[in-house]
């Protein structure tokens, strides 16, 4: 039997097989189009598509090229990281706050020496 012979003796079936085929059909392609927001999903959807993969198909191999992607981006920072040589640079000592306010007191009495001078016209 073929399927001309089909449609001529159960049309119904064809009918009904055809309504079937197409409403899963939509499914898989409107399963496919809920993947569109991933990174890097687009060429996998677009082939999918095509080929006829399912979206379980698709996802998974959006998780894969994520994960590579992201291996790969780690690699390149550290390898950036590597040739910039960041880890040559030497740590300076931070400023404490004693530091700190003996730089605070040095700086208002420079202001002040030189408002004085300012004043005085700059005359020793």
């Amino acid at each position: 039997m073929d399927i001309n012979q089909l449609r001529s003796e159960h049309p119904e079936l064809v009918a009904e097989i055809m309504t079937a085929s197409i409403a899963t059909e939509r499914e898989r392609i409107s399963a496919l189009n809920k993947l569109e927001g991933a990174p890097g999903a687009a060429p996998f959807i677009k082939a999918a598509i095509e080929s006829g993969e399912t979206a379980q198909d698709v996802a998974m191999k959006i998780v894969e090229a994520s994960a590579k992607r992201q291996t790969q981006e780690g690699a390149d920072r550290q390898s950036d990281a590597d040739q910039s040589g960041v880890n040559a640079v030497a740590n300076q000592p931070g400023i404490n706050a004693d530091d700190k306010a003996k730089q605070d007191k040095e700086a208002r009495i420079n202001a002040m020496i030189e408002k004085a001078k300012q004043l005085k016209g700059g005359r020793k």
